[in-house]
This record gives C-alpha cells, structure tokens and sequence, in this order.
C-alpha cells in the first residue's frame, strides 16, 4: 500500500528531481486553448497545473488529491477552484452525479493528470473519467516506460547541495506488476510508495472504447493524449 505523500515542504524537497523542467507547460499546451473551459486536476499535489488553468482563463479548475496536505489552503481561496480532498473514483463519481457544487459545470473539457495516473488508473475508473468528460473533450496524463526489474535499482546523486538516494523494484502480483519506490534526501525521513506499472497494451485497454488514443514518447516518458468519443457517434 503506498504511503500518502509528506506536506508540501518536505515533498519538494524530496522530490526535488522530479519537479525539475517544463513538463507541466508541454501538458498543458497539449491541451489546447483553456479559455471558458472546466480543468479537471488530477493528482494535483500544490496545484500548479490548477493555477495556470486559471491563468489561461479557465472559467472552472477542479483539483483532486486524496492528500489536501499538498496544496494548504492556498487553493480553497481561489473563486473559480474547487477542490476535493479524496480519491480520484469518489470525484469523478461526484462530478458525473452533479452533487453540490459541481451541478452548474458537471462536465469536463480538459483533464491532465501529471505523474500519478499510476496510482489510480484501471478499467472501471477509465469508464468513470470518460463519463465525466464532454464530446472531444482533452484527457492528458503521462507515464514513465520502461518497467523496472525485481532486481533493486539504486540511483544516487548531489542536487542543491543534498545528498540523494532512490530505490527501484518491481514485485509480479497476481494480476499486475507492483513497483516500489523508496526516496531518500539526507537529513529528512525517507519516504516510501508503491504504484503499478502501466504497459502501452493495458492503457489501451482502460481507455480507447472511450477515447482516442495519441502516444507521444519523449526518451523515458511517455505522453497521452486522449480525446473523448462522440457519444452519439
């Protein structure tokens, strides 16, 4: 079971490595124009992706992290955001159901999931986010693509002046392939998740009766880009 991620503080600096470049931008200019469109968060964290959909004149921003410690309070402040402290199956079931305050926008044009679809992603819940999603509306999310070996793989590095360690491996479980994550930074507590390995194939399987399907691959990276089906088509 993966361990729910530290405060915001600690997890940028933990992480450090991975927050690095402008993966967030390629994402998001992917999508397309933002303008008087509902941005849907996924895995939001401390809600970058979130705020720069307002930027881009997003009229409506939904962000979703079952760990509200990421983001504080910053984003509850925010008129056009709204946010759900809870898994992405509870949202999405919420958002489909209009509950609350979802009801005058309870679909969505553009969803990005940046660096945790992994976590979440099967067959039942790609037929929840294809049924909150508009006609041609955007789903992006990306993945890494190489899968890891049984065997530990041990990565250390210097960034900002700290000393890095991170552990890999993989564990075959009766139906899908487990992969363990240990993050270590000296001086603060390691942290430990655990998250599944996504081939191309089962993607496909989880979301193309619903979407169609770009892959765009970017060295270790894999990018999709998913475009809802026409219901009625």
């Amino acid at each position: 079971m993966k361990h729910p991620y530290p405060k915001i503080e600690r997890y940028k600096i933990l992480y450090a490595r991975f927050l690095q470049g402008d993966r967030s931008k390629q994402l998001m200019d992917l999508a397309g124009d933002f303008k008087d469109k509902v941005f849907l968060d996924i895995c939001c964290g401390e809600g970058l992706l979130t705020l720069e959909a307002i930027k881009r004149q997003a009229k409506l921003a939904l962000a979703v992290d079952s760990n509200p410690q990421m983001w504080g309070k910053r984003l509850d402040k925010i008129d056009k955001v709204f946010t759900f402290s809870q898994k992405i199956e509870a949202a999405l079931t919420s958002i489909k159901e209009g509950t609350n305050r979802w009801r005058q926008y309870p679909r969505i044009d553009i969803a990005i999931c940046q660096q945790g679809i992994n976590y979440w992603l099967d067959d039942e819940v790609g037929v929840r986010m294809a049924n909150v999603m508009t006609d041609k509306g955007v789903f992006i999310f990306n993945t890494f693509n190489e899968k890891p070996s049984n065997s530990l793989k041990i990565k250390k590095y210097n960034l900002n002046g700290k000393n890095y360690i991170e552990i890999t491996w993989g564990s075959p479980n009766i139906s899908y392939y487990d992969i363990q994550h240990v993050q270590i930074c000296e001086g603060f507590p390691p942290h430990t998740t655990q998250f599944k390995w996504l081939s191309d194939e089962y993607i496909k399987f989880c979301l193309e009766k619903y979407f169609e399907i770009e892959l765009i691959k970017n060295g270790k990276t894999s990018i999709y880009v998913c475009i809802r089906k026409d219901k009625n088509g």
